[in-house]
């Protein structure tokens, strides 16, 4: 606690600080532990996008679907996804070493997307990976702006460009595929341990 003793504007600061760093944290509450588990699926979601997209130009190649307007798309949204896919890695990084699992995780859940989302008309599989990219775009939306502000992830709303962009894609989406992933890829599905 300060007292009334004369201190320095520095001194005054380093006490401040040291009696922060003495205080014990709380235990987070339920509503900070939600907001956790949020934050984690949408960071997983972002980086499904980036498989995501890449399946979607590989398809679109394979098919022949891939002419300028498409390929203009395209490579906006690679540039995009990469971007905010760094971003969300560093995260993981930036004090522990988390990259890794953060990695493998995100291969898991995008395994389990692939399997559970199917695409509705021809070229199926064009169909399938613009569904995909689709809801895990309007899912990294709706996941961000139910966070508080210290989860919240700035980064993610360059991704809000992306339904525009695959309009550019002429195949019909499955209007099922954000309900699929919501329910079958989540931190507490993949035995994410929050603490």
């Amino acid at each position: 606690m300060i007292t009334h003793a004369r201190f320095t504007h520095y001194e005054r600061l380093q006490l401040l600080r040291q009696q922060q760093m003495n205080r014990k944290p709380s235990p987070p509450t339920v509503d900070e532990q939600q907001q956790a588990y949020y934050a984690v699926d949408m960071l997983l979601f972002v980086q499904c996008l980036l498989f995501a997209v890449g399946d979607l130009t590989r398809t679109l190649r394979e098919a022949g679907m891939l002419r300028h307007a498409a390929k203009q798309a395209m490579n906006r949204m690679d540039a995009l996804t990469a971007e905010v896919s760094e971003a969300a890695y560093r995260v993981f990084t930036r004090h522990t070493d988390l990259g890794r699992p953060y990695v493998d995780r995100c291969e898991a859940a995008y395994r389990i997307i692939d399997d559970s989302v199917e695409g509705v008309s021809e070229p199926r599989e064009v169909s399938k990976y613009k569904s995909i990219a689709l809801a895990l775009a309007e899912l990294i939306a709706e996941y961000n702006d139910r966070l508080c502000p210290r989860f919240r992830f700035d980064t993610a709303d360059r991704l809000r460009g992306i339904p525009t962009l695959l309009r550019h894609v002429a195949a019909e989406t499955n209007p099922l595929a954000a309900t699929v992933i919501r329910t079958n890829v989540t931190a507490k599905n993949l035995q994410i341990k929050i603490e």
